[in-house]
C-alpha cells in the first residue's frame, strides 16, 4: 500500500501483516480426583485455601452432616491436579486423593 507522509513524499507501507488467529483453549488436564467423606468433615475449611486450583468450597447450608457440621464439596473435579494439599491439611482425615497413572484431558478424542 502506498500513502503520502507528512512531507508529501510517497511511502510504501507493508500491508501483509498477518493477524494471529485465536487458539482454541484446551481443557485442563485432570491428574486425579479427591473423595471428601462428608460425614467425617467438620467444616474447618482448612482445605479451601490449600487448593491451588480453587475447586473446594463450603457446601450449602442445607448439607449438614450427622455431626451437625456443614462439610466442603468439590465444584469441578475435572480441574483436580491431585496435589494432595487438601488431604495434608485436613485434621480429620476426611479427604482421600487418588492420582491417575496418566493425566486425562476431558473433551478430547482418544
Amino acid at each position: 500500500m502506498r500513502r503520502a507522509d507528512s512531507d508529501g513524499a510517497d511511502v510504501t507501507v507493508a500491508s501483509n501483516i498477518e493477524t494471529e488467529t485465536p487458539r482454541k483453549k484446551k481443557p485442563p488436564l485432570q491428574h486425579g480426583y479427591i473423595v471428601i467423606h462428608d460425614q467425617r468433615c467438620k467444616g474447618c475449611d482448612l482445605c479451601i485455601p490449600a487448593c491451588p486450583v480453587d475447586i473446594i468450597v463450603k457446601a450449602g447450608a442445607d448439607s449438614v452432616n450427622l455431626m451437625g457440621w456443614v462439610p466442603v464439596e468439590v465444584t469441578d473435579m475435572t480441574r483436580c491436579i491431585a496435589c494432595n494439599l487438601c488431604a495434608t491439611v485436613c485434621p480429620d482425615q476426611a479427604i482421600d486423593v487418588f492420582r491417575f497413572a496418566k493425566p486425562i484431558r476431558h473433551g478430547e478424542e482418544s
